[in-house]
């Protein structure tokens, strides 16, 4: 009896969500992260669950999946942002790491590692509007915010800046003119953090179950509370 009844709860859950359509939001340039967001689809499809994937710019991913009923999930996202999405719950597991770098002249010899954030302000630099990890990291720095990679590069290509501080996944086509003229990726990288994903509350009943398919897909573990 207690088999069947555990049986057939599990059916009934299933049935709930099976064939459904979720919509998720994340960061524009995300796309750069093919593997993660395969990887979480697979996880999805476990449950017979599809994803639409949503690019926004960061800022607006947050305040739109937060403020609006439309998103039922949030990708890949470092676990401070749970402060600025009360309505979504943080699945335990790591989806992968986040990388911060600097991206400038080969002669700045000072800038990878922890000890290169206390350096940046000796620069003029940028980051990007909405990505949480470099917004704390930079928080005492005075700091250009911008909206996109491409723009980040023309400051540096025309000397509007000296440092551009962004995920290392964005910079895996550094324009001709930065490389041809000693600008590179400094490494190691300033800030390493995992990244998340993020349900809303009103799935919450799927937690534990998409908690599960995701560890069996990464192959990562669950975190204790």
């Amino acid at each position: 009896m207690f088999i069947f009844i555990v049986t057939c709860s599990l059916t009934f859950s299933d049935f709930a969500y099976s064939g459904q359509l979720f919509k998720v939001t994340t960061i524009t340039n995300a796309e750069l992260l093919p593997s993660t967001i395969e990887k979480v689809r697979a996880a999805y499809q476990l449950l017979d669950i599809e994803l639409e994937i949503y690019l926004l710019p960061a800022k607006r991913a947050l305040i739109e999946a937060e403020k609006s009923n439309t998103y039922d999930a949030v990708l890949a996202r470092i676990k401070n942002a749970e402060k600025q999405l009360p309505s979504f719950v943080r699945i335990p597991v790591k989806l992968r790491e986040l990388n911060v770098v600097a991206v400038a002249s080969r002669k700045f010899n000072n800038l990878s590692g922890q000890q290169g954030i206390a350096n940046l302000k000796n620069y003029n630099i940028a980051s990007l509007r909405g990505v949480i990890l470099t917004d704390l990291l930079l928080k005492d720095i005075d700091n250009h915010i911008i909206d996109t990679p491409k723009q980040g590069f023309s400051m540096l290509i025309y000397k509007r800046i000296d440092v551009f501080v962004l995920p290392s996944f964005m910079t895996q086509d550094l324009p001709k003119e930065l490389t041809e003229n000693n600008y590179i990726i400094h490494e190691p990288p300033l800030y390493s953090a995992n990244l998340y994903h993020y349900l809303h509350i009103k799935h919450s009943d799927i937690i534990p179950a998409i908690t599960t398919a995701i560890s069996k897909i990464t192959g990562n573990p669950i975190e204790p509370p």
